[in-house]
């Protein structure tokens, strides 16, 4: 895998070791983050994803995600209904 060595950095940073089971893994990388900014209340999904723990943001996994109000439309062109990555224009 290409990414091995960014899994390897990860582990190291969250003190992930060999036989740590999933909600133990889930409980470091909050409490790491935690440290790393005291209002973080989520682990982004990416995270979890590449770590190979289950992901259980729906929106993350069926590819939904908010529209940002300041994303830049193309002139007299309508804004894409609903939150579908594929509504969007780019």
């Amino acid at each position: 895998m290409p990414y091995l060595p960014i899994l390897d950095v990860l582990k190291g940073y969250f003190d992930i070791e060999e036989g740590d089971r999933e909600p133990a893994i889930k409980k470091k990388l909050r409490e790491k983050l935690r440290q790393l900014d005291e209002k973080a209340e989520v682990v982004p999904p990416a995270l979890h994803e590449v770590l190979s723990l289950k992901v259980e943001d729906d929106r993350y996994r069926y590819g939904w995600a908010p529209l940002p109000a300041s994303l830049p439309w193309p002139p007299g062109g309508a804004r894409p209904q609903g939150n579908r990555k594929e509504a969007w224009p780019w």
